[in-house]
């Protein structure tokens, strides 16, 4: 059982700077946590710029990343695969960052099966602004990564013996070439996860994203809270009706909108949305006084709950499993036969949230591919991502995958005891 997983190859550069230098570099409010692709050249002058604001003399903190690679090593050394090849596929330049890259790939048990860019195009950058908080903003050039338009240029083979494939959703800025991967691996049998990435790759990638849905390409859903108000806003009419929503402050400023997704939802589903609307705190007042005012912190994050309801019942009439992660709040993933599963987040200091997404999928990943039941799946990707933002960087290192390990592992153990007793 080999499990592949598909993204661009990249270098992370890291700047910390404040959330006034975003603004002033055009970077509103609404774009903050995002990710967006831009040319060399503006990629340059926007870490000279956040370089300059922190009083670097370099050029930022500079590691190996890629969504679906972080994912790759971490579900590697948290030993998901039970010793089964892991792989990665994707495009790399021709230069000593494409080497590097596949130095950490291989340093951390996974196999490098990169095609290299013929044309001289660099390995892709990504600037990562880190405001105060943790808080990541993207801004990518994808560089050779972008040259990645005929998956026949891949090493052959990748997809031999692949039972599961994970990809990164910023694949989906090339479409074609995300579809026919996919369908390469679904032909030889592998079960597909996608991670949407960020809120803006689901907005300006939305008809990739819906013809992945609508085939029943994907068997799990990966997505934060905002990535979920931001696919209820593009999906079909019923759903985007019921949710109205293109921020997580928003999906709290409209709750009135919920009802509209009744004739979607299971009664199931319907009972539990009315629950979450009563546990609303006392003196919130009607649906249409909330809209008039801005929300509690509270309301907030009770509404964003229902936002993720709203989004995971949309998901699985075209997938198997979805997953919402509530960032300090913990995660809830469901599948399609009704199954549910939930864990709260300890409180921690948060580092660095970068690649905590992907810790918090491959710990997801190790317990489902365990065979473990989603509350266990749950906790495990939660106790991955709470480690991640302790730490600087998107893989752990070998004290850190140590602990975290044991971790998962008890959490494993313990459930198979409790069934067994």
């Amino acid at each position: 059982m080999a499990l592949a997983f598909f993204g661009d190859p990249c270098i992370d550069v890291v700047v910390n700077c404040s959330e006034s230098f975003l603004s002033s570099h055009g970077i509103s409010a609404d774009q903050l946590g995002g990710s967006s692709l831009v040319n060399q050249k503006e990629l340059d002058e926007l870490r000279d710029a956040a370089c300059a604001e922190a009083g670097l003399s370099h050029g930022g903190a500079r590691r190996t990343g890629g969504s679906a690679a972080n994912v790759a090593q971490c579900v590697s050394r948290l030993g998901a695969s039970n010793g089964a090849p892991v792989r990665f596929i994707g495009m790399a330049g021709a230069d000593e960052a494409g080497d590097e890259f596949a130095a950490a790939l291989r340093r951390h048990g996974v196999e490098a099966l990169m095609a290299r860019s013929i044309t001289g195009a660099a390995t892709a950058t990504c600037l990562c602004l880190v405001t105060p908080g943790g808080e990541r903003t993207f801004r990518t050039c994808l560089g050779a990564a972008d040259e990645l338009q005929d998956p026949s240029v891949l090493p052959a083979g990748w997809a031999d013996g692949c039972a599961w494939l994970h990809c990164e959703g910023y694949v989906l800025h090339r479409p074609a070439v995300a579809l026919q991967v996919i369908r390469t691996a679904v032909a030889a049998g592998a079960r597909v996860s996608l991670d949407l990435a960020s809120f803006e790759v689901v907005r300006c990638c939305w008809p990739a994203l819906e013809q992945l849905l609508d085939a029943g390409l994907l068997h799990t859903v990966f997505c934060n809270e905002e990535e979920a108000a931001a696919l209820l806003a593009k999906a079909k009419p019923a759903a985007a009706a019921a949710a109205a929503v293109v921020s997580t402050v928003e999906v709290a400023a409209r709750t009135a909108s919920q009802s509209a997704a009744a004739h979607e939802a299971t009664p199931a589903v319907q009972q539990q949305q009315q629950r979450q609307e009563a546990e609303l705190p006392k003196g919130s007042g009607t649906a249409e006084e909330r809209c008039s005012r801005t929300p509690s912190e509270e309301e907030q994050d009770l509404l964003a709950d229902i936002a993720a309801l709203h989004a995971q019942t949309w998901l699985l009439q075209r997938c198997q499993v979805a997953v919402v992660s509530l960032g300090g709040r913990g995660c809830v993933g469901r599948s399609a036969d009704s199954g549910c599963g939930a864990a709260t987040a300890d409180r921690v200091t948060v580092v660095d949230t970068v690649g905590a997404g992907d810790s918090f999928s491959a710990g997801w990943l190790t317990a489902y591919l365990a065979g473990a039941p989603l509350d266990v799946c749950a906790a495990a990707g939660t106790a991955a991502g709470t480690a991640a933002v302790q730490a600087v960087g998107g893989v752990p290192d070998d004290e850190q995958a140590a602990t975290l390990t044991s971790r998962v592992n008890a959490l494993l153990h313990f459930r198979a005891d409790a069934r067994g007793s």
